[in-house]
């Protein structure tokens, strides 16, 4: 009798972690949105440069599969604007959302401000 109570309680235990794997799958493929604030930073600067006017961080509306979405680190996202090759003046970056590098199951829906403007000036 003990080896059939052992018996059940393994079909048991097996069955609840089958459900829990397809809820798990079927509830992470639900396509979700997440609203984040993500930091801006601005790369390669000339020397004898400093970059001013950039926002601290933008408003970002990510989508795609729920679990994705939730597993996504928010330490992880960043703007990094390169200004490689830019000169004294402003620079204007128009399409902000491709500066974000994300996993290739996400996307970005928005990003506000959609364009940010930096002024290179010479370092005093």
């Amino acid at each position: 009798m003990p080896e059939r109570t052992a018996s059940a309680t393994t079909i048991r235990l097996l069955s609840l972690l089958l459900a829990l794997l397809l809820w798990t799958f079927v509830t992470g493929e639900r396509p979700a949105e997440r609203r984040c604030s993500v930091p801006v930073r601005c790369r390669n600067v000339a020397p004898g440069l400093a970059a001013t006017g950039a926002p601290p961080s933008v408003e970002a509306v990510l989508s795609g599969p729920w679990l994705s979405l939730h597993l996504l680190p928010p330490e992880s996202l960043v703007i990094d604007l390169d200004c490689a090759g830019a000169g004294a003046g402003v620079t204007a970056f128009p399409a902000v959302e491709q500066c974000l590098i994300l996993p290739p199951a996400l996307r970005v829906t928005r990003v506000s401000p959609a364009r940010i403007d930096i002024r290179l000036a010479p370092v005093p």
